[in-house]
């Protein structure tokens, strides 16, 4: 049985948008000022698994 890969990625100025696969939510500063949040938000198996790829190649858990 394959363990699930979950990612919780917070971007933009003071890291205020994020995109959670942990929650399914996404939220996002507009330059306005206003908060947008997409609840059941869901990233495709394969995003996913180009991310997971991704960091396994730059070597995350390196030291």
């Amino acid at each position: 049985m394959q363990d699930k890969f979950e990612i919780e990625l917070r971007y933009g100025q003071d890291f205020s948008n994020h995109i959670s696969t942990i929650s399914d939510e996404k939220t996002e500063i507009l330059p306005g000022g206003e908060t947008v949040t997409e609840s059941d938000f869901d990233l495709s198996d394969s995003v996913i698994q180009e991310v997971y790829k991704r960091l396994v190649l730059a070597n995350y858990l390196g030291g």
